[in-house]
């Protein structure tokens, strides 16, 4: 087999060739990864302030509903309608304040827990609430607001519009768990109780509010304006936020193939994992419906310190991994110039030494 013949000038030519080249491809992939890894890092950083952020508005909502509740629990209008017994006085005073505020419960109940009056559904009363984790701890008397799983009966007892609005059937959703039901009926809410007391330490009763926030959409919109800013990547919003039940999604501004809020999409196996199960914090890359993101996830909690949801934000990770791919390209595109000037120097350089040689032989 015939070896080719190549010149001094040419060995030499590829031999530094070879050393440029295999050194620019070894600083060019560390130099990707470096890239990436820096630019990844810092798009988490932001995610898990926003989430903080996202935290503000959450409790900043709970204790708006808790004033509500508490303020009007103080009225001695209430205490003298109560004391008398004017049910109709409750009825249309209570029914004002929760129009007025925008909650969707609020009911009465007397010293012992049981409804004397409930603004939505007025039909239903006298059952008793005293076994409620959060009205039972306002009779002792207490404020507080705390999220809680309402399951379907209670919803039917407030009226059936609520409970027709927790109702959810899953949709089918990529690396999320397979779970053996595939509908949730009951939902969770926002719900602040006080104790009525009055003057002489007396307790009449105590007061409860809340919001349902299955399929409303004021908190994760609030979350996303204030922090994300409407910010759109190649016609896509990049920043969404979410309230979970458990592993379902009811409370979202992340959106479907069609465009659409994806409530009744579940969040990933391994977030679940985390989250759910560990009750750890999960500040990753996550697949999120049907795309990839930087996100931040957290438990939220009960009354009981129990895990029954997820608060989530996330922003797209395209935006970031292109910003790396066009670096690398603009490096990549320099260092090829540069390699081709120093080809040039080369082989002037060559020249200057292959010349003495020549004469010499």
């Amino acid at each position: 087999m015939h070896t080719p013949h190549f010149s001094l000038r040419t060995k030499l030519i590829i031999s530094f060739l070879v050393v440029i080249v295999i050194g620019g491809l070894i600083s060019l992939t560390f130099g990707q990864r470096l890239i990436r890894k820096v630019l990844i890092a810092q798009a988490q950083a932001k995610v898990n302030h926003d989430l903080a952020s996202a935290w503000m508005v959450f409790n900043e909502r709970l204790n708006a509903i808790k004033d509500i509740v508490s303020l009007t629990a103080a009225r001695e209008s209430l205490h003298e309608a109560i004391r008398n017994n004017r049910t109709d006085i409750l009825l249309r005073y209570l029914n004002r304040v929760r129009n007025d505020y925008g909650l969707d419960i609020l009911t009465l109940t007397d010293s012992r827990g049981r409804v004397i009056t409930r603004t939505r559904n007025p039909e239903v009363e006298g059952d008793d609430q005293s076994g409620d984790e959060i009205v039972s701890w306002a009779l002792q008397p207490n404020i507080l607001a705390y999220l809680q799983i309402v399951p379907r009966e209670e919803l039917l007892k407030e009226g059936a519009d609520l409970a027709e609005q927790a109702y959810m059937e899953f949709i089918p959703t990529p690396m999320a768990t397979p779970r053996p039901e595939n509908k949730e009926t009951s939902g969770l809410m926002l719900k602040a109780a006080a104790s009525v007391i009055y003057e002489n330490d007396e307790l009449l009763g105590v007061l409860y509010g809340g919001i349902l926030l299955n399929r409303k959409y004021e908190i994760v919109d609030r979350v996303k304006e204030i922090v994300f800013k409407e910010e759109k990547y190649k016609g896509v919003e990049t920043g969404t936020a979410t309230i979970f039940q458990g592993d379902l999604r009811i409370s979202t501004n992340v959106t479907d193939a069609q465009g659409k809020r994806a409530i009744g999409t579940r969040v990933s196996e391994e977030v679940k994992k985390a989250v759910l199960d560990e009750g750890k914090s999960w500040n990753d890359r996550a697949f999120v419906v049907k795309d990839w993101y930087i996100t931040a996830y957290e438990p939220i909690k009960n009354i009981k310190d129990e895990i029954i949801g997820i608060l989530y934000v996330g922003t797209l990770e395209k935006p970031y991994i292109d910003t790396a791919n066009r670096v690398m390209l603009t490096f990549t595109i320099l260092a090829s110039l540069c390699v081709i000037f120093l080809l040039v120097i080369l082989y002037f350089s060559t020249t200057k030494i292959i010349k003495p040689l020549q004469r010499m032989v």
